[in-house]
């Protein structure tokens, strides 16, 4: 393969670019460091950038073998990316800053190094939105209906084994009553699952309606993993009693949740790749893992 080789001027604005970026974004970054050091359920975000960083680099030698052109488009992304993070820096809503990087990074690439270059970067810099938790902004207004949709799955696997009621988001049996409160409506499984999702579906699906069908049923798969813990708590009292179900097991079973969804996604992506034939002459997209899969010219 023939590298494409850039003036060194070009290579310098490059870098200048980046480091300016990386001045404007100082405040931003300590913020989200401190926050995946003390929030557990979105310390998953820190693995954002190492993904994205990962790609970049799997993405080198094809990098290389684009020319380098300019794009004046790229300022539909950086004029907009500019206004909201500094809005974010103004007001102290990080979370502006961070749905600015991505645009920012985007039309930086496209005005530096052209359509073509952009398009292979567009990826890793659009995944960067995960590590920030824009789910906690959401989250007053998806708790209830996860937790009404979690409770009502439950109450259907119960139902043909046991007496069970249900009364708003609580279940009621005659041993045990199982209240499920906003800490278990498996939103905190959610976006560390939605981004799992996307990286899988990534790496293991090259048709977009695969791809989009993955992403798709990750919500699915946590309601009804979630819908599963909520029934094997109700049983465990019934059958056990309150203090069996809402104690080890309930403090565990987070885990078991987590476990499951990831099975259910991966059963859900052997299922997809199955069920939607390959059209006739479909041409892997180039996402390659090392430079040793690149073709030669």
């Amino acid at each position: 393969m023939t590298a494409t080789h850039t003036p060194w001027y070009r290579d310098a604005s490059v870098l200048g670019a980046l480091a300016l970026l990386a001045l404007l974004y100082a405040a931003p970054i300590a913020w989200l460091f401190d926050y995946w050091m003390n929030n557990l359920d979105h310390s998953i975000g820190i693995l954002a950038p190492l993904f994205s960083a990962w790609l970049l680099w799997m993405r080198r030698g094809l990098l290389a073998s684009l020319p380098v052109t300019h794009n004046t488009s790229g300022f539909g992304l950086i004029v907009p990316g500019l206004l909201l993070h500094v809005a974010g820096l103004v007001s102290g809503e990080y979370l502006l800053s961070g749905l600015a990087l991505p645009m920012l990074l985007h039309g930086g690439s496209l005005w530096l190094e052209g359509k073509q270059r952009a398009s292979v970067m567009a990826f890793p810099f659009w995944f960067l939105l995960f590590a920030f938790p824009f789910f906690d902004t959401i989250e007053i207004y998806l708790s209830f209906p996860m937790r009404l949709a979690s409770t009502i799955f439950a109450q259907g696997l119960l139902a043909p084994f046991m007496e069970v009621t249900r009364s708003g988001t609580e279940l009621l049996t005659p041993n045990i009553d199982v209240a499920v409160i906003a800490s278990c409506s498996g939103l905190n499984y959610l976006s560390t699952l939605l981004m799992l999702g996307v990286v899988f579906a990534w790496l293991t699906e090259d048709r977009g309606s695969g791809r989009f069908i993955l992403i798709a049923l990750t919500p699915l798969i946590v309601l009804v993993a979630n819908g599963l813990r909520i029934a094997t708590v109700a049983v465990l009292g019934y059958v056990y009693g309150r203090e069996t179900a809402l104690g080890f097991f309930h403090d565990f079973s987070g885990l078991l949740v987590f476990a499951l969804a990831i099975v259910l996604l991966f059963l859900a992506g052997i299922l997809v790749h199955r069920m939607l034939p390959a059209p006739e002459g479909l041409e892997t997209k180039a996402r390659p893992r090392s430079d040793a899969d690149l073709p030669s010219h």
